[in-house]
């Protein structure tokens, strides 16, 4: 390019070849910066979008099923006549039988607490006690409960003691005893709850219950972790723990990494959950229908045996 007076003293630009060349120069500069730089860029922040499109759906679809399960947990509780004293403490009515839930062994779950509840139960046919998830506290409030459903004293586990000053000269292990309390017992049929989420107290509670005549336990092995422990501080906040005994149920076989397995187990399957029922509630409900003598729960082998049956028969026809 270059300058160039024409008449009338007019500046003009004339071009030159140079200035075809940087104008050719800069195109192909575009055009490889759009295929090597801008059209990944462009492919990538797509696939973002979509795949932030598709897992916004997701989100939106396990929202969604949250909302339908606890909409029928709600309306499963109305049916129930469900109250709850706290997060850890409720209670209500299934199929007829009392139902009381017990999330902790702690306050405001108190001696006190179980007994007026367990007064309001009292002409219950039946009772259903759901410990399935209460991960333990206080073992002296748990054995206290216990001793409302029993006529008789009766060694409801054995402890050996490992660190307490206090203990000498005491054989080991120790046996726990459970005696009556209260003005009066409960000695209806009743259902007790267990599962993995049961730990400590719940176990001594449970290994204490399915000893007794007119208790079923139902659901799957407690958690196995019962050593009733001491917290002792490090300073700055920090505390530890450490078990003071190792727990046996009364047959003296451990309870520490084993737990307390139930009478008639049920293990947790998630598929069992998705409707509106309970699966060890209804099988609560149908043993206390059986000790009333409402209806006989039929063998599993007699069940499958008619199912077979009934089966056949429709091919025939």
């Amino acid at each position: 390019m270059f300058l160039a007076f024409a008449e009338g003293s007019a500046i003009e630009l004339i071009p030159n070849g140079t200035m075809f060349i940087h104008i050719a120069l800069i195109l192909i500069m575009i055009w490889i910066l759009n295929r090597t730089f801008f059209r990944p860029i462009s492919k990538i922040l797509g696939e973002r979008d979509k795949n932030k499109g598709g897992k916004s759906g997701e989100a939106q679809s396990i929202l969604q099923q949250v909302d339908g399960k606890l909409a029928k947990y709600d309306s499963a509780m109305r049916d129930a006549n469900y109250f709850a004293h706290s997060r850890d403490f409720g209670e209500g009515t299934v199929g007829g039988y009392a139902y009381l839930f017990i999330g902790a062994w702690k306050e405001p779950v108190s001696e006190e607490a179980l007994d007026l509840a367990l007064a309001r139960m009292r002409d219950a046919p039946g009772l259903i006690i759901d410990v399935r998830n209460n991960a333990g506290g206080t073992d002296r409030t748990a054995l206290a409960f216990a001793s409302r459903f029993t006529t008789r004293a009766f060694t409801a586990s054995y402890v050996e003691i490992r660190m307490d000053s206090l203990v000498r000269n005491i054989e080991m292990p120790l046996a726990r005893t459970v005696r009556p309390r209260g003005a009066w017992q409960f000695t209806r049929p009743v259902v007790v709850l267990s599962g993995r989420g049961g730990f400590s107290a719940t176990e001594s509670f449970v290994a204490a219950m399915r000893t007794l005549p007119q208790v079923t336990v139902v659901g799957d092995t407690t958690g196995g972790a019962s050593g009733n422990p001491a917290t002792f501080s490090l300073g700055n906040g920090w505390r530890f723990t450490v078990p003071r005994w190792l727990e046996f149920g009364p047959d003296k076989r451990p309870i520490e990494g084993r737990g307390v397995a139930p009478h008639l187990a049920v293990t947790w399957d998630p598929a069992s959950y998705d409707s509106a029922r309970d699966p060890l509630i209804d099988a609560a409900v149908g043993l206390l229908g059986e000790r009333n003598g409402v209806y006989r729960i039929a063998p599993a082998s007699s069940q499958k045996a008619r199912v077979e049956t009934a089966t056949r028969r429709g091919l025939r026809h």
